[in-house]
């Protein structure tokens, strides 16, 4: 009986080393996932064209327009011009430019708040 079951365990020892080694061979083999969270970001980025922006005021308030179409607003904004900062104001007679829409957002919230 004692043989029998040192058999046993040895065997499951043997199993459990045979599993252990698959899974590091497995880790390995596999490509690094931040590594490959960034590949895909920096090729997403890269791939995908940037739409630019402008901030200008339209009757009194915040209004996004797309670059190249200055004569209709893309979204008119809750924000009102007059309760800005006087440098904020400044800078959007003249227009604020944003790069892409993660930039649009933060000019955006930064301007409401």
């Amino acid at each position: 009986m004692k043989r029998i079951i040192t058999a046993v365990l040895a065997a499951a020892a043997l199993l459990l080393s045979a599993a252990a080694l698959k899974d590091a061979r497995r880790d390995r083999d596999a490509p690094d996932h931040a590594e490959t969270m960034g590949q895909a970001v920096s090729v997403t980025e890269s791939e995908a064209p940037r739409e630019e922006y402008l901030l200008s005021e339209v009757s009194g308030r915040v209004a996004v327009f797309r670059s190249g179409d200055e004569e209709r607003p893309r979204e008119i904004t809750a924000i009102q011009v007059a309760l800005l900062p006087s440098a904020d104001r400044r800078e959007l007679r003249s227009g604020i430019s944003a790069a892409g829409e993660v930039e649009l957002a933060m000019l955006l919230e930064d301007l409401g708040s």
